[in-house]
């Protein structure tokens, strides 16, 4: 069945509507920033130590902030305008290539080693002085599959998937 173009369009814009409704309920929701900081690569090691690459982007403001999380193979680079919206509507955004991609090391085996880099990003977050804890995670395709590994793990879980 072929969809019509404005059905993508619109699909995009249910997922981003379902985001916002998902955010509106967290607490700290509502730090509306202009300003941002934004650090284009922060390596994060995994617990067997290798350098899983991430940029990171704060509000310009008062934390700690509520986190969102998305792990990709697809480069955490292309990902700047996500960056930015994010921390600007009130949250650290943290986008982490995938074990074997772009800045990250080791070796790319799909769906292999995501549940312990999750893991391990999940706690690098959570021991972040801007950090306050609350741990979301989105993606769709492959990023969506890393956004359910966060969950899988023995750390606590994001307190929202949307996958």
């Amino acid at each position: 069945m072929k969809f019509p173009l404005n059905y993508i369009s619109l699909k995009k814009n249910v997922v981003a509507c379902a985001i916002f409704l998902i955010f509106s309920a967290i607490p700290t929701y509502g730090q509306l920033s202009k300003s941002i900081i934004i650090h284009e690569y922060i390596p994060i090691p995994s617990a067997d130590g290798t350098i899983l690459a991430s940029s990171l982007a704060l509000p310009d403001s008062e934390g700690p902030f509520p986190t969102m999380i998305i792990r990709t193979p697809y480069g955490n680079r292309k990902n700047k305008g996500m960056l930015e919206r994010f921390a600007q509507l009130g949250y650290a955004c943290l986008i982490q290539d995938t074990r074997g991609r772009y800045d990250s090391g080791g070796y790319f085996a799909p769906f292999i080693h995501g549940i312990e880099d999750g893991e391990a990003t999940l706690k690098w977050v959570r021991s972040q002085p801007w950090s306050s804890g609350i741990i979301c995670a989105r993606g769709h395709s492959y990023p969506g599959f890393t956004s359910l590994y966060l969950a899988a793990g023995d750390e606590e879980p994001p307190a929202a998937v949307v996958a």
